[in-house]
């Protein structure tokens, strides 16, 4: 099962804000294969639908582009707005120069006749900009500078006042997701599109709905974006990759029946190996590029509280490394995942065939199942042993009666990074750059050790396990030098390292490397807590 927990809050009757906790329990569906036919149908519309309203959005955005460079910056120079004014969102301001200049010209013929047949409800797409633009150039072809700061002087300087006064404005707007809902309410009305009718309804709105999320999240990036990288548009789905429909209510769950009631689609067979309670959310029925089906449930259930931090001798300091998975600070250890040698051949054989496919080709899409297939094997593999060492090092901390686990917090972006090109001066030329060899082959290896053992997966599972049994996790003891520093006597250095042992050059303390790091790690934690009594 996996979990995810998202903080939230609820209104109570008293008027008060309480944490309300969502998690999300995954489990395997088997669906026949009328149902499976269905499903799959429904997420071909649910894709369709994101990438018509993608092309949609992205137009649209390159359309306001040129809006804004060629029409509303010449207009925000002709007609300035005071300080006062300057921190509005662009939006607002050309709502609020709209509806100044409005007043200023509402006995002017010519623009009465201009803007006769503007349409309130349709302020979007490119007839609104084509008549944007035609009045952003009437009101630049006029010298309107003194009556227009006459007029700004009556509106109100509180923003929500402002918001209120100028709200029913007409200005062009970018598409919403409520926009693109009523385009696919006309666009199921075209016979040649007749066919998503045939999909849940909500399922289609939902798609929209992720749709404004990833624009959200791309416009966010293009605010914080370094100067001169390009930030580049949300990507299309493809039909070969994890595919997916949601839906908010008309679901129901059997435990009894072990069956998942879908809208459209009926009683479909579902593995549940626990079981929940709460109110349930947003569902999601998803289909792996191998062709497995799950079902991820939201479902909102009461808050749940860390314990009080204790005593010291309660804390159990834990290094992960690539050697040994993790080892404890009493000294347990636990050995690392391995992908087993023919596993490991086998992905590079598929991958390699995979190569020499012909591109769009039958064989292709099957030799792409097939890969999919066997690195969901293998992935299936790693999270099965990852959940068995959790659920094992929650029972030793429970028998041993520590309530806090206490983890190095490492960069693993920063630790998977290339090596940089190294340059050998003797062989290079102005005319020829010769490079050295940089280690690269040996960090490759060394990367996909890291991403082997799943150190941020590990953590995750472990602090959601952690918290049903009144145990603290924690990963924020910094990671710089904890290998080389010895826990007797606190001397760092390289040379202290040598193999797999540990031996301090100061005081000639021996230790396994991996079990001084987790000594390091429950003394460094403890150093950033103050203790309380139990």
């Amino acid at each position: 099962m996996t979990e995810i927990m998202v903080g939230a809050d609820e209104i109570t009757s008293e008027g008060k804000a309480e944490d309300v906790v969502l998690r999300a329990y995954k489990y395997r569906l088997y669906p026949n294969e009328e149902q499976a036919r269905q499903i799959n149908q429904t997420m071909g519309c649910s894709r369709f639908v994101y990438n018509w309203g993608l092309e949609i959005m992205m137009k649209d955005n390159e359309a306001w582009k040129v809006f804004t460079n060629d029409f509303v910056q010449p207009l925000l120079l002709r007609y300035p707005l005071p300080d006062n004014l300057k921190k509005l969102s662009a939006p607002l301001k050309l709502q609020v120069i709209f509806f100044t200049l409005t007043r200023v010209l509402k006995a002017d013929r010519p623009f009465k006749k201009l803007t006769k047949d503007l349409d309130q409800d349709n302020t979007t797409g490119e007839a609104a900009l084509a008549k944007g633009k035609e009045l952003i150039s009437y009101f630049l072809s006029l010298d309107l500078v003194d009556e227009f700061n006459h007029h700004l002087e009556t509106l109100p300087a509180d923003t929500a006042e402002l918001k209120e006064k100028v709200a029913g404005q007409w200005t062009p707007k970018r598409y919403s997701k409520f926009d693109l809902s009523r385009l696919l309410t006309q666009k199921k009305k075209d016979p040649q599109f007749a066919w998503l009718k045939e999909a849940y309804s909500t399922s289609l709105i939902a798609a929209l709905s992720n749709l404004d999320t990833a624009f959200q999240n791309f416009f966010k990036r293009l605010k914080k974006a370094t100067p001169g990288i390009e930030v580049g548009y949300p990507k299309f789905k493809k039909r070969w990759n994890r595919a997916s429909m949601q839906f908010h209510q008309h679901y129901t769950v059997n435990f009894g029946e072990g069956t998942v009631t879908v809208p459209k689609i009926g009683d479909v067979p579902c593995k549940f190996h626990r079981v929940f309670s709460g109110n349930y959310k947003t569902a999601t029925i998803s289909r792996s590029p191998g062709g497995r089906y799950h079902i991820s449930i939201l479902v909102e259930c009461p808050p749940e509280t860390y314990p009080a931090l204790s005593t010291p001798e309660r804390v159990l300091g834990i290094d992960h490394g690539i050697h040994h998975f993790i080892t404890t600070s009493d000294g347990k250890t636990w050995e690392r995942y391995r992908v087993s040698e023919r596993l490991q051949k086998r992905d590079r054989l598929e991958s390699r065939r995979l190569s020499r496919k012909a591109k769009d080709s039958r064989g292709r899409a099957k030799q792409r199942t097939k890969l999919a297939r066997l690195k969901e094997r293998i992935a299936s593999s790693r999270e099965g042993f990852i959940q068995y060492v959790s659920s094992e090092l929650i029972s030793y901390a429970i028998e041993r009666g520590y309530d806090t686990l206490a983890f190095r917090d490492y960069d693993i972006k920063k630790m998977m990074r290339r090596p940089k090109p190294k340059l050998d001066q003797e062989k290079s030329t102005d005319q020829k750059q010769v490079f050295a060899r940089n280690g690269a082959k040996n960090k490759s290896k060394l990367n996909r050790e890291i991403s082997n053992v799943a150190w941020g997966r590990f953590i995750q599972v472990l602090k959601s396990k952690g918290l049903k049994h009144g145990i603290l996790v924690e990963h924020i003891v910094p990671a710089a030098d904890t290998s080389i520093t010895c826990s007797h006597c606190g001397h760092v250095a390289k040379e202290n390292v040598k193999d797999r042992l540990f031996k301090c050059q100061a005081c000639g303390v021996e230790k396994d490397v991996d079990l001084n790091a987790a000594i390091n790690t429950r003394e460094n934690y403890l150093s950033l807590r103050k203790p309380t009594e139990a």
